[in-house]
């Protein structure tokens, strides 16, 4: 969770955060 927090704010962008949540997501449920 912390890197999700480092991306955002290097990374405002909220298409960027959704690619990063749905990866993050598939990585969890695999």
């Amino acid at each position: 969770m912390i890197i999700v927090m480092i991306l955002l704010a290097v990374y405002p962008n909220e298409s960027i955060c959704v690619v990063f949540l749905a990866l993050y997501f598939v990585h969890i449920v695999s």
